[in-house]
């Protein structure tokens, strides 16, 4: 069907890991809600729905990711 969204699936049925762009929106969005000490990398993966380990392959740590968010709303 030309047109139909398609919904993509990792090669053992999984929802594709999230982008980066999908963790700094959860992560700002946590951040501004709970403050940066109120959030945990476990809650920034948990709220998205994969482990902490998945998300340290797109960040080295919180403060990466909090930087990130920032840099990113500066630019």
């Amino acid at each position: 069907m030309p047109g139909a969204a398609v919904k993509r699936r990792s090669r053992h049925g999984a929802p594709p890991a999230p982008t980066r762009e999908v963790i700094l929106d959860t992560a700002e969005r946590l951040f501004a809600a709970r403050g940066v000490e109120g959030v945990a990398v476990r809650d920034l993966a948990r709220e998205m729905g994969i482990t902490a380990s998945s998300l340290y392959n797109h960040f080295p740590g919180k403060q990466a990711l909090y930087d990130a968010v920032l840099e990113r709303g500066l630019g």
